[in-house]
């Protein structure tokens, strides 16, 4: 039996909160100086993308919450399949 639209959100959504949390504790258990070097060829150090991956999550849930100003939250349609 094929996976319905809300187990692929479900399935996608543990996903990403696991992919998020290694991430997470990567980065608290890392040396200060490990995670705030920056390439050398120029780039973001870890610190930095951590905080861009953060500041992302809140924007979006706050697009899709409709708590951002001037955004609509998104509709429920239901269950579909």
């Amino acid at each position: 039996m094929a996976e319905s639209h809300n187990e692929r959100i479900a399935r996608m959504r543990t996903a990403y909160r696991e992919a998020h949390e290694r991430f997470a504790m990567r980065l608290r258990n890392a040396q200060a100086e490990a995670v705030e070097r920056r390439p050398a060829d120029g780039g973001w150090s870890a610190t930095q993308i951590g905080w861009h991956v953060a500041a992302v999550d809140a924007s979006f849930a706050a697009l899709v919450s409709g708590e951002r100003p001037g955004a609509q939250p998104i509709p429920d349609r239901g269950p579909r399949s």
